[in-house]
């Protein structure tokens, strides 16, 4: 069996003694299979390398298990060669039964918890309309109460707004 071990680009110059532009041009020439994990409107790039026979490396805190990428372990995948194509087979080589259990509840933790996150931020987000609802009424009765308060138009100069449009002839004043 065949491991692959998902690293970032730095990571693969350090171990195939080649600086980051190489790889950049080893992984356009298609030399080098990479994987891309959307991140807002960009994307974070990582190189499969294959470790044939050797432990697979715990290098940073970013192959770690996380409750949002369980399934990917950490960072290690595995390639069955064609006599392990079993679907039994790649289930035991993913999670055994506890390791299963223990990602199953990491990830519903986490969803718990980003369920609890917007449930305060919808609370917080209505409250907030509420406010504003509340500031625009009390503008509004302002706005009404000094308008009752001006003084009525002098009736010359009503007759003075009423000019005409039309420029040449009759009304100009």
């Amino acid at each position: 069996m065949t491991t692959v071990s998902r690293v970032t680009r730095q990571d693969a110059a350090a171990r195939l003694s080649v600086s980051e532009a190489t790889v950049d041009r080893m992984i356009k020439r298609g030399e080098l299979q990479v994987e891309k994990e959307p991140q807002g409107t960009r994307y974070k790039v990582w190189v499969l390398l294959e470790c044939a026979g050797e432990a697979p490396a715990d290098n940073t805190a970013e192959n770690s298990v996380s409750s949002a990428d369980s399934s990917a372990g950490n960072g290690v995948y595995t390639v069955s060669t064609p006599a392990e194509n079993s679907v039994q087979a790649r289930e035991e080589e993913v999670y055994t039964g506890i390791d299963e259990l223990a990602a199953l509840r990491t990830e519903n933790r986490g969803l718990r918890e980003l369920a609890d996150y917007h449930r305060e931020q919808l609370r917080d987000s209505e409250w907030r309309y509420r406010e504003l609802m509340e500031q625009l009424q009390l503008s509004q009765n302002n706005v009404a109460s000094l308008t009752r308060a001006l003084p009525a138009a002098e009736e010359e100069t009503r007759a003075h707004l009423r000019r005409r449009w039309w420029p040449f002839g009759k009304g100009r004043g």
